[in-house]
């Protein structure tokens, strides 16, 4: 009895085991994207200063976020940052930009001059975002 008592808890542990690896190889496969933020004009940033640099998926009007990456303490442009994202998230038919902000004192202070298009068989290289100053009393929609 204690034999097949000790082969049934080992089959239980076994079939326990198995499904457990099965779970863990159906996550999310993350890939990265490295980005460059910099700004043609000196940036005086203040202690609390926050760059937020979003992949969005900016298809038709969809506008999802599918990664994002916050900087603190920045100090001088330029800013290099990586951003991780699920490669399954990602629709070759979909249209992906970069976006960027910075934030001094809660208040929105440059932002992208346009949004950067990525995958879009175009240049290779390191994808570039170029900020410009907004008016001192923006606040960003907020």
């Amino acid at each position: 009895m204690p034999r097949r008592l000790f082969r049934l808890v080992t089959l239980l542990l076994s079939c326990w085991l198995m499904i457990s690896l099965a779970a863990c190889a159906g996550g999310p496969r993350f890939e990265t994207l490295d980005v460059r933020v910099d700004s043609e004009e000196p940036i005086d940033t203040d202690d609390d200063a926050e760059l937020r640099i979003n992949l969005i998926d900016d298809t038709e009007n969809e506008r999802r976020v599918i990664a994002e990456n916050r900087m603190e303490r920045l100090g001088d442009p330029p800013y290099t940052a990586t951003l991780r994202y699920d490669a399954s998230a990602i629709d070759s038919d979909s249209r992906y930009v970069l976006r960027a902000e910075l934030r001094q004192d809660g208040r929105l202070t440059h932002a992208e001059d346009e949004p950067v298009p990525v995958w879009d068989g175009g240049d290779d290289q390191l994808p570039t975002i170029k900020l410009v100053p907004l008016p001192r009393d923006s606040d960003g929609g907020n």
